[in-house]
Parts: C-alpha cells; structure tokens; sequence
C-alpha cells in the first residue's frame, strides 16, 4: 500500500451550469507538464489530508507542499477553493477520484 495518493493536477472548477465541453476538458483534458507541477495529493496513511504540491515532474523532486492555497502557480487562475479534486472538502477523509493512480512512498 502506498502513502500518498495522486489526486491530479490543480485546476479551476468550471461554473455550475457549464456545458457539457467545458466539463469534458475539466476531467479529461491533461497539461501534462514537463517542469514544476501543482497537484494534489492525498495522505493515505497518516493525517488522511488533501493537500497541494508543487513538483518538478522531471527530476520528481517536492519543492513545496501545503494546504490550498498554494500561492504562485496553484493562485495564477484566481482563488482555489480549500477542496480536493471532484469538490471533496481538503480536510475530509474522501477518496481521491477513480481512474489515479498510486503513487510512491509507502510498502506496495
């Protein structure tokens, strides 16, 4: 089982009432950056937290780790609210969204 979960990049929630393209490209469209990434991430086996990372995606080093907002490249787009990916309060013990996977840091 792994420590910490991947819960997406930070992205801005669309408006409710948006058409169905703009929710399609919240779910499904990636940035997929190679360079400092916001993302979230949640604590499996410890605080059971959602919380915001910046990482390099190619050298996969932490630069810095909170609860949102983040300021810099997580406030760039406005405000983000203090939930976790699919709208789960940040500090709730909510699953991430399916479809991500694990990611490193715990016994597999």
């Amino acid at each position: 089982m792994y420590e910490f979960r991947f819960g997406g990049e930070v992205q801005q929630r669309p408006a409710p009432g948006s058409n169905q393209a703009t929710w399609g490209e919240y779910l499904y469209a990636r940035t997929n950056v190679s360079g400092v990434e916001s993302a979230w991430w949640f604590h499996r086996m410890g605080c059971r937290r959602w919380f915001q990372a910046e990482r390099d995606t190619r050298t996969n080093v932490v630069l810095r780790s909170g609860w949102p907002p983040l300021s810099g490249a997580a406030a760039m787009s406005g405000s983000v609210p203090a939930v976790g990916p699919g709208g789960a309060a940040a500090t709730t013990n909510a699953p991430a969204p399916a479809g991500n996977a694990d990611a490193g840091g715990g016994d597999g």
